[in-house]
């Protein structure tokens, strides 16, 4: 492994500038291979301070986990399309690149509860609830921790 992406979704949420510096700083000290940092979009005042600070990507999250923080925090969400658009014109400003974990809440709590309902816990369970034709081309986000 060469590269490492660090995600916003993280304890504490990468959000503010404050705590994009705090995570650079943790990184340059004991990172052994390449590492980019991403900033969460759901605070738009920030976004052009984590930009400027060498953030490489914003992340906002138009959904949060229904029963857990990860990986939908629900500290992170946009929560409107209204903010989204407010967040693609921040990043576009500053020639930013923005990743957006799409999703729609209603779906995804609906598909959840599903799942549980019926056992049916696995990633291409869900992705098929979800409708994706085929599960086996969606990736699978890497396990907790890495």
């Amino acid at each position: 492994m060469t590269l490492v992406f660090d995600m916003p979704n993280t304890a504490p949420p990468t959000d503010t500038l404050a705590a994009f510096e705090k995570k650079r700083e943790i990184a340059e000290k004991k990172a052994i291979v390449d590492f980019a940092i991403w900033g969460g979009g759901n605070k738009i005042p920030e976004i052009p301070r984590m930009l400027e600070a060498g953030a490489r990507r914003i992340k906002p999250f138009m959904v949060k986990n229904p029963k857990d923080r990860y990986p939908h925090d629900p500290l992170l969400v946009t929560g409107s399309d209204g903010s989204l658009l407010e967040i693609f014109k921040s990043v576009a400003t500053r020639g930013g690149i923005c990743a957006v974990h799409p999703n729609n809440q209603e779906f995804l709590e609906y598909y959840s509860q599903r799942c549980w309902q019926t056992g049916k816990m696995t990633f291409s369970d869900f992705a098929k609830g979800m409708g994706h034709s085929s599960p086996a081309r969606i990736r699978k986000p890497f396990p907790r921790g890495i």
